[in-house]
């Protein structure tokens, strides 16, 4: 499977997933609409450009900021309590949503990712906004 740009399992009963590391040319991941409630690390998916994984039972999310091509996360319906860590590490990262999840708060590291146009977070637990929201410029 080394040279696999796209992998779709969504609608399945998955419950775990064996190692991604000899994916390097994986560019679309969809996992969504299973039971995972882990995700192998992902430090080696370097051209993964679209991360799906909405409506499983996850809460970290092993090696994201490594992705340095990511643009997309959709990760809604999981069981995150916060934002992965170093999302200001993804040059390309446009679109994160993260809603319907037990997020309380934003890390400031959220109003440093420089490409970012959506930011959905919406029915999450959060109940206080930075005012550092006003350092993304790009959002729609």
């Amino acid at each position: 499977l080394k040279g696999l740009k796209r992998l779709a399992l969504f609608w399945n009963k998955l419950t775990a997933l064996p190692s991604l590391e000899t994916m390097e040319e994986l560019e679309d991941l969809q996992l969504s609409k299973n039971q995972l409630e882990a995700l192998p690390d992902m430090s080696t998916l370097t051209a993964l450009k679209s991360l799906s994984i909405s409506n499983n039972k996850l809460s970290a999310l092993p090696g994201v900021h490594k992705c340095v091509s990511l643009n997309e996360i959709t990760a809604g319906s999981n069981q995150f309590t916060a934002l992965p860590e170093n999302l200001s590490l993804l040059p390309e990262l446009s679109k994160v949503v993260m809603a319907q999840n037990q997020i309380t708060q934003l890390p400031p590291d959220v109003f440093n990712i420089p490409e970012l146009q959506t930011l959905d977070v919406a029915e999450n637990k959060i109940t206080e906004l930075s005012a550092d929201v006003g350092k993304l410029k790009n959002l729609t």
